[in-house]
């Protein structure tokens, strides 16, 4: 069943995600062919990752279908950024955010739909990031949680083409998550992980 784009949300049950590296969204073109491939794919939530943003210059990416817009950019350079884009057809009503500060990281929870998260892990010292980024996500997620996010770590570490010596591998960063959100305090109930293909 299609996304109801309508003015009148709809109960969150079956929401269409999409995880997306966008390598930079500083010109208005970039932004505007996000938003058609989001309109094209049915997306409901986007986690984005490379925004490029500075604090000082976050670019507006919302339109009538995506009016929730959420960022953490870099204070001082183009590189990095995170955003989550919300649809109106989501149920949606905002509790709290968090971000690192760096363009790294952007927790965001809602009222009733729980917690969305979406994560930018730098080329190298992925484990130590993940380790700290999956801490604080740890003490601010409650109900579902959606992660998604780029986390530079390839299915097979042997067979990645990335110039950067990588020891951790997907099924690794799988059970680093579990082990954290098991052994959290947070109230979470159900977890979902979005992955950038390598």
């Amino acid at each position: 069943m299609p996304p109801n784009y309508s003015r009148q949300p709809v109960p969150n049950s079956d929401v269409l995600l999409i995880s997306l590296n966008v390598q930079g969204l500083n010109k208005p073109e970039k932004r505007s062919s996000l938003l058609r491939l989001l309109w094209k794919k049915r997306a409901q939530i986007a986690f984005i990752q490379e925004t490029h943003f500075r604090v000082d210059a976050i670019q507006p990416i919302k339109d009538r279908r995506f009016l929730y817009a959420y960022h953490s950019a870099s204070p001082d350079s183009k590189t990095r950024g995170v955003s989550i884009l919300i649809s109106n057809s989501i149920f949606w009503e905002q509790l709290d955010t968090r971000t690192d500060g760096a363009g790294r990281y952007l927790f965001v929870k809602g009222k009733l739909a729980g917690t969305l998260a979406t994560v930018y892990s730098p080329n190298s010292g992925q484990v130590r990031f993940i380790d700290s980024a999956l801490a604080a996500l740890s003490e601010f997620a409650e109900g579902t949680l959606v992660l998604g996010g780029d986390f530079n770590i390839p299915i097979d570490p042997v067979l990645s083409s990335s110039l950067h010596a990588q020891q951790t591998s997907r099924p690794a960063l799988f059970s680093l998550v579990i082990r954290y959100m098991a052994c959290s305090e947070s109230d979470i109930k159900r977890l979902y992980i979005l992955l950038q293909p390598s």
